[in-house]
């Protein structure tokens, strides 16, 4: 599970920008399926470039924070889970995820975005 882990987080470096906007797209599609309304190309603008910017800030944080954050909210793993996955005490994990989540958030408010 460890070198899994690492090997996607060396993945996710590599990945060039096409990569990245073309999954922005594939999200962009599925994620407004629930919504009784269409969105507009406003919105759908809107909410592409908040991803893209909570994306950009989340290669800003240390690699630690970024992969507890990733692994505990993009896969819904257990506290448990991302600390054996990490190789760390569960103690650790939360003390990443708890400075990570503070960090995007004071970014997020400088940015006039909460």
């Amino acid at each position: 599970m460890t070198m899994t882990t690492r090997l996607c987080l060396n993945a996710l470096k590599k990945r060039n920008a096409e990569t990245h906007r073309q999954m922005a797209w594939e999200e962009e599609a599925t994620e407004f399926e629930w919504w009784e309304e269409v969105p507009t190309p406003e919105e759908i603008w809107w909410a592409t470039q908040q991803r893209l910017f909570v994306r950009r800030l989340l290669m800003t944080l240390p690699p630690p924070q970024r992969a507890a954050l990733l692994l505990r909210y993009g896969e819904g793993m257990s506290l448990q889970e991302v600390a054996q996955a990490l190789q760390v005490p569960v103690g650790t994990v939360k003390a990443w995820l708890f400075r990570g989540r503070e960090t995007l958030r004071r970014k997020l408010k400088e940015a006039g975005l909460l």
